[in-house]
């Protein structure tokens, strides 16, 4: 079949290495590997065994002792059992996807969100249903038109909690929601949470639908909240019985993941509350200072993400947002990402992940920017 071209993918291949700052990424400086080591307290002895390792194959589910330390992060119902690893959030995505089609399936996926939770299950086979979350609704959840677009060979709906680009939390409470709407027809969920574990409130807790449907299956990933996307290390939730089907489809895929990477995955999953810790400070910065800059500018606005690295702002200016977007770099250095990249015009993303006084830097930019196109 013809291939939608990834339009982020490549907006960041053209820019990204040749640009002045990269404001449209979405995790804070990635670790290095002294520092990855140095968070156990212990990293003279993981060297060591990192350097006598055999380098032979991982384990059929993904290394056990990563898939132990994964499980804590979810409720008491999750175990190892639970879990297998994947090659980062895509080849996670893509063995939840394989793992429960069949030809004649379709889908619900939930917009706006990144090309490839919609693209890939095109690819794949299914027949790929839109739902348009609305920004002046609030990015709530519609059920009963999710109700209304399914019938008997809908197999999963789709979606990003929080969401990408909004930062838009799904509380248990709606995730419960969409489940009994989901099960009305016998469908799973397929929750993608690349973005967990970065509240902007303490007041936000979040839940995987793994955790409370029987046929949710929550993906994520060492690359955003983690700032390890070089590992390209992934992982699906799920029933247990599921996650025995999802490894066959993973042995024509991938086989086993790299052993080195699940190895450093796994330290990095023990010591998560020092990184949490290290990227929310930047990102509540960068947040506190674009929020500041949107509530002074009468050209823009924002729903304030409840989670995550991102922010999707919304201008006024008449220039699609392409245009917008690339003169910026082009002319500035400065990278950002279109908001047509999500089917959202008149927008752009930017990450909000950069030392804050990048941010600052990038703040003052835009604002000059948009002045060439103020009406």
């Amino acid at each position: 079949m013809k291939l939608d071209k990834s339009f982020a993918g490549n907006w960041f291949a053209k820019y990204e290495h040749n640009c002045k700052h990269d404001i449209a990424e979405s995790y804070v400086t990635a670790l290095t590997m002294d520092e990855l080591m140095n968070l156990s307290g212990n990293s003279e002895e993981l060297k060591k065994q990192l350097l006598t390792m055999k380098l032979g194959y991982s384990d059929r589910f993904g290394l056990e002792e990563l898939r132990q330390a994964l499980s804590d992060i979810y409720g008491d119902s999750i175990t190892k059992d639970n879990i297998i690893t994947g090659h980062g959030g895509v080849g996670a995505n893509q063995i939840a996807y394989s793992s429960v089609f069949e030809p004649g399936d379709n889908m619900i996926c939930i917009l706006p969100t990144y090309q490839q939770l919609k693209t890939l299950p095109k690819l794949i086979g299914y027949e790929v249903r839109e739902y348009w979350l609305r920004p002046e609704n609030n990015y709530d959840i519609e059920y009963d038109v999710i109700r209304d677009m399914m019938d008997e060979k809908t197999k999963i709906i789709s979606l990003t909690n929080p969401n990408n680009p909004s930062g838009r939390l799904f509380s248990r409470n709606e995730l419960e929601k969409l489940a009994e709407v989901a099960k009305e027809r016998d469908a799973y969920v397929l929750c993608d949470e690349i973005y967990m574990c970065i509240p902007h409130m303490d007041a936000y807790p979040q839940v995987s639908m793994a955790e409370i449907y029987e046929k949710g299956m929550s993906s994520c990933s060492m690359s955003k909240t983690f700032s390890l996307p070089g590992l390209r290390i992934g992982w699906v939730v799920a029933d247990a019985n599921l996650v025995k089907e999802m490894v066959e489809y993973r042995h024509y895929y991938t086989m086993e993941m790299g052993k080195v990477d699940e190895f450093l995955a796994s330290i990095a999953i023990k010591n998560r509350d020092k990184i949490i810790g290290r990227n929310r400070a930047v990102i509540d910065e960068n947040l506190r200072q674009v929020e500041e800059w949107i509530n002074g500018n009468p050209l823009l606005s924002f729903r304030r993400p409840d989670m995550g690295s991102v922010a999707i702002i919304k201008y006024d200016l008449p220039v699609d947002s392409v245009e917008f977007c690339r003169t910026l770099v082009e002319e500035t250095g400065f990278l950002i990402m279109p908001g047509y990249a999500f089917g959202m015009e008149g927008h752009f993303r930017i990450g909000l992940v950069s030392p804050p006084e990048i941010t600052k830097e990038a703040i003052e930019t835009i604002t000059k920017h948009m002045r060439r196109y103020e009406k």
